[in-house]
C-alpha cells in the first residue's frame, strides 16, 4: 500500500516552485504554473477525444479500419507529448485489423476495462506488442481523464524515487502496476486542493510532470558543472 503524506506532498511542490521561478512564471508563481499546465492538459485532451469520434462508433465499423483511423487521428493530434512518436509511428502501420478493432470498441463501448487493458497490452504483430504502457495509458485517459491520467515510465520513475516511494512503473506494465500510478495521484489530490480549490487530478499529473522535468533539470546542471 502507498502512503502519501503531506510533507512528501510539499517535497515536490518545492521542487515545483523552484522551477516556476526559473521559467519566470508571473502571479502566484506555483499555482499559475501548474494552472497553466493542466490548462494545455484539457485543450490537448478535447482535441483528441473530438478526433476519436468514440461516440459514433458502430459494430459495423469493426474490421473496417476506420477504428484505427480514429485513434491515429487522436493520438496524433498538434501537442501530444503524451504517446512516444515510435509508438505512434507503429500504431499507424496497422490496418484492417478486427481483433484489435474490436477491443478499442469495447474499451470506450463497456465497462471491463481491466479484461481490455491485459487484452491490448498482450497483442502481437510481427512478434513485437502493439502497446506499450504510454499508449495504453493514453487511450484509457481518453476514456475517463477522472480516473485515468497519462503515464511517462522514466519520468516518473524518478519522481516516484524522489518522493521516496517504493513504486517504478518502467517494464510494469499490469493493470494492478497502472492502477497504483493511478491511485497515488488520487492520494495527492486533497493536499493539492489546498493550493487550488478546484483541482483535479490533472492538476496533480501537471505537478508531478514538473517535478520530474525539474529532477531532470537540475541533474543536467550537476553534469555541465563537473
Amino acid at each position: 500500500m502507498i502512503n502519501i503524506t503531506k510533507e512528501i506532498f510539499r517535497k515536490v511542490y518545492r521542487q515545483v516552485k523552484e522551477r516556476a521561478k526559473s521559467l519566470n512564471v508571473d502571479g502566484n508563481i506555483t499555482v499559475d504554473y501548474i494552472k497553466e499546465s493542466e490548462n494545455y492538459k484539457y485543450m490537448m485532451f478535447g482535441k483528441a477525444r473530438r478526433n476519436l469520434q468514440a461516440e459514433n462508433w458502430t459494430k459495423e465499423d469493426i474490421g473496417t479500419s476506420k477504428i484505427l483511423e480514429c485513434v491515429n487521428d487522436a493520438v496524433n493530434v498538434g501537442g501530444n507529448n503524451m504517446v512516444y512518436y515510435e509508438e505512434r509511428h507503429n500504431f499507424m502501420n496497422l490496418s484492417n485489423d478486427k481483433e484489435i478493432e474490436q477491443l478499442i470498441f469495447d474499451l470506450y463501448k463497456k465497462d471491463s476495462d481491466k479484461e481490455i487493458w491485459e487484452q491490448l497490452f498482450n497483442i502481437k504483430r510481427q512478434q513485437k506488442k502493439v502497446f506499450q504502457y504510454q499508449f495504453l495509458a493514453f487511450l484509457f485517459f481518453l476514456k475517463d481523464p477522472q480516473r485515468y491520467m497519462p503515464i511517462s515510465p522514466l519520468l516518473f520513475d524518478k519522481v516516484f524515487i524522489f518522493m521516496g516511494l517504493d513504486f517504478q512503473t518502467a517494464d510494469s506494465e499490469s493493470w494492478e502496476n497502472y492502477q497504483t500510478y493511478n491511485e497515488i495521484h488520487y492520494k495527492l489530490l486533497p493536499y493539492m486542493k489546498e493550493k487550488i480549490e478546484d483541482a483535479t487530478i490533472l492538476h496533480v499529473h501537471s505537478l508531478l510532470f514538473s517535478c520530474g522535468k525539474q529532477i531532470i533539470t537540475k541533474s543536467l546542471d550537476l553534469v555541465q558543472q563537473e
